[in-house]
């Protein structure tokens, strides 16, 4: 690059394509170049990221999560265990059941774990959960004791195991790896080529929607003139509060533009893959956050199933295995355990409930009320009464049936 395109680099411009700048190392380490991404404040101004944490979280949010009993017909929700009313209204005196949950995953999407202080009352029975900010969290092996512990805070205080709901993200196995892993870190590659293709089309727009460019003079100038020319020329016409403008080139100087344009690049196709790259990360299927190009009617039905079965139900699976281990413990466990209600995100349209509910109470699978109260309707009176269609017989019947027919005929 001669001194010219230096000096040009210097004050904002874009090296041609087949400058060796594009082929020599970044005077910044990858790994701190990247680094911002850690932290989830900064990957949340990534619209795309925000989209994805916010449905994966609204949408567990949005669940019900109720306390079982297992009786001996099957099971039936636990209204009286002090555990409901913690789960499925309020956990703490400054948060409702939806903001807790929407927490918990949001942390599992940012960080790869969740903590949550567990106070108890007189009778060792969980009276509040309090979530604990992720990024100031260590987990390690007391050296004595061998004990796992949790660290907090600048001031590292010091929690045992039984004092912290600790849910982990993918990558946890309680041995070498005590946390889950960060999903933020294994992605900021994508990230920043997200970032850097958002920054260039933000600043592409600042400059008034106009191509890369630079002047040409028929003589040799000094440094000193080239940089008043072209800090004059910034001042009076860069930037888009100077679009419109109109100048007048002197001594034969031309403006010329650099023969790359936004279809060569590509770009707005990398701007789609990288929302799509970025949803395949965390399980999101691309129509959710409004890449329709591969959805049609017939498939997107099936895609928001699989969302349900291939995303909601492992995350929600997770969060229910620990809570059963931690919050309920072993004894417990084997009389009572906690799950999240997905079937309202699997019903379907009206058609489809309807057929699906006739089926099941002409076999006598579901009564009258039972259908009632998956649709939030009151029960009534008789409602209860398994039915099936009197006209179905045993196969072996069948011509018991016809021959006793012929007999009365």
């Amino acid at each position: 690059m001669n001194s010219f395109g230096k000096l040009l680099v210097k004050l904002g411009a874009t090296p041609p394509p087949d400058d060796d700048f594009w082929y020599n190392p970044p005077n910044v380490p990858w790994g701190s170049f990247l680094s911002a991404f850690d932290a989830s404040d900064t990957a949340l101004r990534i619209g795309t990221v925000k989209a994805c944490v916010r449905l994966r979280s609204e949408t567990i949010a949005s669940l019900p999560c109720q306390v079982f009993r297992r009786t001996e017909q099957g099971r039936e929700v636990d209204y009286n265990h002090p555990l409901y009313y913690l789960l499925h209204q309020s956990p703490n005196d400054d948060m409702s059941a939806f903001e807790f949950w929407q927490t918990v995953e949001q942390n599992l999407c940012t960080d790869g774990n969740h903590y949550s202080q567990i106070f108890l009352n007189g009778r060792d029975e969980v009276s509040k959960l309090v979530p604990l900010d992720p990024e100031q969290m260590q987990v390690q092996r007391d050296k004595e004791t061998g004990l796992k512990v949790f660290v907090y805070g600048p001031d590292r205080r010091t929690f045992l195991a039984d004092e912290i709901l600790h849910i982990p993200g993918l990558g946890y196995d309680g041995v070498k790896r005590m946390k889950g892993m960060n999903p933020l870190s294994y992605m900021r590659s994508t990230l920043q080529l997200t970032d850097s293709a958002e920054n260039y089309a933000v600043k592409y727009f600042q400059n008034d929607a106009a191509p890369k460019a630079y002047i040409s003079h028929p003589q040799r100038l000094t440094s000193e003139t080239k940089e008043k020319i072209l800090k004059w020329m910034m001042e009076r016409f860069g930037g888009v509060k100077n679009a419109g403008k109109l100048g007048i080139l002197e001594e034969g100087m031309k403006i010329e533009t650099l023969p790359i344009s936004h279809a060569d690049m590509q770009f707005l196709e990398l701007r789609k893959f990288q929302n799509t790259d970025i949803a395949r990360a965390y399980g999101v299927p691309p129509h959710k956050i409004g890449e329709l190009d591969r959805s049609t009617n017939n498939n997107i039905e099936h895609q928001g199933i699989e969302w349900v079965t291939d995303t909601i139900r492992p995350e929600c699976t997770r969060i229910e295995k620990r809570c059963n281990l931690q919050l309920l413990g072993p004894r417990e466990s084997s009389l009572r355990y906690i799950e999240f209600n997905l079937n309202a995100l699997m019903r379907g349209d009206s058609a489809a409930r309807a057929a699906y509910y006739s089926s099941l109470r002409n076999i006598g699978a579901m009564n009258a009320n039972e259908i009632r109260r998956a649709e939030n309707l009151n029960d009534y009176d008789g409602g209860e009464v398994y039915m099936v269609q009197g006209a179905m017989i045993p196969v072996q019947m069948a011509g018991q049936q016809q021959q006793q027919l012929g007999v009365a005929k």
